[in-house]
């Protein structure tokens, strides 16, 4: 094992699987890789463009709650 693959939905579960993966990881000297899949938004009338930006707003959302939660959880082991 190189590495540790986290999915990440922002749920409570989600918080205490990356606590518990910090804790393995540290114990077995790994490197955490945090995945949260994002679909893209696509509707068949709309214009690329507007479905481009949709889903670019959705992954900016999605960067800030995923930096909140690793704070959190950094935070809650120390």
């Amino acid at each position: 094992m190189s590495n540790i693959l986290v999915p990440i939905d922002f749920v409570q579960a989600s918080s205490s699987a990356l606590r518990y993966s910090l804790h393995f990881a540290e114990a077995l000297g790994k490197e955490i890789i945090l995945l949260h899949v994002i679909y893209p938004e696509f509707e068949m009338l709309d214009l690329p463009v507007v479905s481009l930006q949709t889903t670019r707003g959705k992954i900016e959302v999605a960067r800030e709650n995923m930096q909140q939660l690793v704070d959190q959880s950094l935070m809650q082991i120390q």
